[in-house]
């Protein structure tokens, strides 16, 4: 929220998030002051922006509504992905492509095969047909190819060579393997395969390469980094390109829409640290409820 002039005696204020303007004179509804809260505005300074006090703000964002509910979708691709806060607190969401509706949301510890099909297994109880994957690998790639087609994100296959091999790599032959995974969203699965093989194919030898590890006298492979690098190529490389096996569908390469959620989702939640446990539950459902009925709202006018 930002100061927007005045009118009259009253100073005016514009909340950045929803667009709105008003003074502390104006009567405004309890879902306005659930947008500044979740903008990031601490509540005694939406009170004092109000002109009343923090105890009435508190007591009317208790009465918003924030239960999640599954928006009534009949089918689609959906994105799915975890992330976490510390430790063992973490979010496992799924979001639908067309709409940008979060379908699903699970407080987990940690990432496991069970959360994951029991995600999918729910989403489809409730009525919604999953027609496509995307996901960034891990355990969740495997749980959605029994089923599912299943998109590998490919910004995420990048970032993981990109790890094994650093930004700037010194052997030629990591150069090379670096460049064709950068290479990825631009080229077809055919010719994409063909230069993984001649890369394959000048560099067997010295993906072979063994030296006498000093510490306790054994063979070892040389370029242990390169040759797990050129191992994430063969175990994305079945998932990298379903999208064009699946043309009607539309599936996208990335994660990049649940990725975008992620990133408001933690920058809101900064904005109020010290929340406990509950509140912070509730914040991420409110999150999640005001911004779908936003979504749904700007797809069905674009529509008309």
């Amino acid at each position: 929220m930002i100061s927007h002039g005045r009118r009259g005696t009253h100073k005016r204020y514009l909340c950045k998030n929803c667009g709105s303007s008003f003074t502390g004179k104006r009567h405004i509804s309890k879902e306005q002051i659930w947008d500044l809260y979740q903008s990031g505005l601490p509540q005694a300074k939406i009170a004092e922006a109000l002109g009343v006090s923090p105890s009435t703000i508190k007591r009317r964002l208790q009465e918003v509504s924030v239960d999640f509910k599954t928006p009534i979708l009949s089918d689609g691709v959906i994105h799915i992905d975890e992330t976490y806060w510390g430790r063992n607190q973490g979010l496992i969401v799924a979001l639908d492509d067309k709409s940008g509706c979060v379908l699903y949301r699970e407080w987990i510890s940690h990432e496991s095969k069970v959360d994951y099909a029991t995600s999918l297994k729910k989403i489809e109880e409730g009525g919604y047909k999953i027609l496509a994957v995307v996901t960034d690998g891990g355990v969740g790639l495997d749980v959605a190819l029994k089923h599912f087609p299943t998109q590998m994100c490919q910004y995420h296959f990048i970032a993981i060579v990109r790890r094994k091999l650093t930004l700037r790599p010194k052997l030629p032959a990591s150069q090379e393997l670096l460049a064709l995974a950068m290479s990825v969203g631009k080229m077809s699965h055919i010719t994409f395969c063909s230069q993984l093989k001649k890369w394959e194919t000048k560099w067997d030898t010295f993906l072979k390469e063994k030296t006498i590890n000093d510490e306790n006298g054994k063979w070892q492979y040389t370029h242990k980094s390169l040759r797990s690098a050129h191992f994430s190529f063969r175990q994305y490389l079945p998932t990298l390109f379903t999208y064009e096996e699946h043309p009607d569908i539309q599936i996208p390469k990335t994660n990049n829409a649940i990725e975008g959620l992620f990133t408001a989702l933690k920058s809101r939640l900064r904005a109020h640290n010290g929340m406990s446990q509950a509140h912070k539950k509730r914040f991420v459902d409110g999150f999640f409820r005001h911004r779908d009925i936003a979504q749904f709202t700007s797809k069905k006018e674009e529509g008309q």
